[in-house]
């Protein structure tokens, strides 16, 4: 019995703004495009190729299609590819045409040319990936052969030498005079005070006021403790405050969390995000954040759409240093949404 497919979300952002690319019955459920790379090629881990490589490669294997078959790719990918004006990289128009590709069959075409093309390490979000894909596993050492005990030769060993005389006191010499008192030993150096614990708890406040969140509790003295100086939040904090402040609807938090580039206009903007995450159905609700990369994180969310549609969504974020911490520099989706 046929079933109504939810619409697909697709969005530079994993899933800023919801963009239908076509009605999929179930006889045209095909594999996705990243189902696919696992089937063909699945230790090379090209889900974290970056974007431009991805929107360059994808756009090419579009092109090198038979005419016709080319263009009723991109005019299924029409509708997304324009909902994705203003958009600050080729994720959101990349993921459209993946729709498109995913609903006519061709993922595993498209899988095996991406398998074959040989990546370098700009190519990827962090050289670490593609180390640890395209790396094989080095080969055991062999084992060093059993060290053959020596032939024991018929060798004449000299004698010991004789042990040499111990010297005898003379008698007119007085014997020698013990130490009167064994030296005092130095006393321990004085111990430094220990600095007191820096009020940083105002910092902390106007920051957990700045992102629009209960102010910390007070510390007693005996619950205080140092803080490390110059503290940063790392990749991972952000993108959980980030996905935070999305699950609150609160758009205008959460573009604090992207670099300046992606603050304007498309689906990062604060109004886009306001608008799209402020009308769910249900809450987007963060499950799972994995540093992957010195430079990349990955995550797991899900939320109903305000038309019923579920996300459950898998999305690879790449990070870039600011002056104040890490920086969101672009999010892609892996489930579509």
């Amino acid at each position: 019995m046929a079933r109504p497919i939810a619409r697909t979300m697709l969005t530079l952002m994993a899933s800023v703004l919801a963009v239908p690319v076509c009605a999929q019955s179930p006889q045209s459920q095909n594999a996705s495009f990243e189902a696919a790379l696992k089937q063909v090629c699945p230790a090379k881990n090209l889900e974290f190729l970056k974007p431009d490589v991805l929107a360059r490669e994808t756009d090419a294997f579009v092109s090198g299609l038979p005419q016709d078959q080319s263009k009723r790719v991109r005019d299924l990918a029409k509708p997304g590819v324009d909902a994705c004006a203003g958009s600050a990289d080729d994720s959101c128009r990349t993921a459209a045409v993946l729709g498109s590709i995913r609903y006519l069959d061709l993922s595993l075409s498209l899988a095996q040319r991406f398998c074959a093309l040989p990546m370098t390490c700009r190519d990827w979000f962090d050289c670490s990936t593609e180390t640890a894909a395209a790396q094989p596993a080095a080969p055991a050492p062999p084992a060093a052969p059993a060290p053959t005990p020596a032939p024991q030769e018929q060798v004449s060993q000299a004698p010991p030498p004789p042990p040499a005389p111990q010297p005898q006191p003379r008698p007119e010499s007085p014997p020698p005079r013990q130490a009167e008192a064994a030296a005092p030993e130095s006393p321990p150096p004085a111990r430094q005070a220990e600095r007191p614990v820096e009020p940083r708890r105002e910092l902390r406040h106007r920051e957990a006021a700045s992102e629009g969140v209960e102010p910390l509790p007070q510390e007693t003295p005996a619950q205080a403790r140092p803080e490390p100086r110059g503290a940063e939040p790392d990749g991972r904090a952000v993108v959980e405050r980030f996905y935070g402040a999305l699950g609150r609807g609160d758009g205008i938090d959460a573009a604090h969390y992207l670099i300046p580039e992606k603050r304007g206009r498309g689906p990062f903007s604060a109004a886009a995000m306001q608008r799209f995450y402020g009308g769910l159905r249900r809450p987007l609700r963060l499950e799972a954040v994995r540093q992957i990369g010195p430079s990349t994180v990955r995550a797991r969310y899900d939320f109903v759409a305000r038309d019923g549609s579920r996300c459950n969504g898998d999305a690879i974020i790449a990070l870039r240093p600011g002056p104040d911490g890490p920086l969101i520099e672009s999010i892609r989706a892996l489930s579509g949404c």
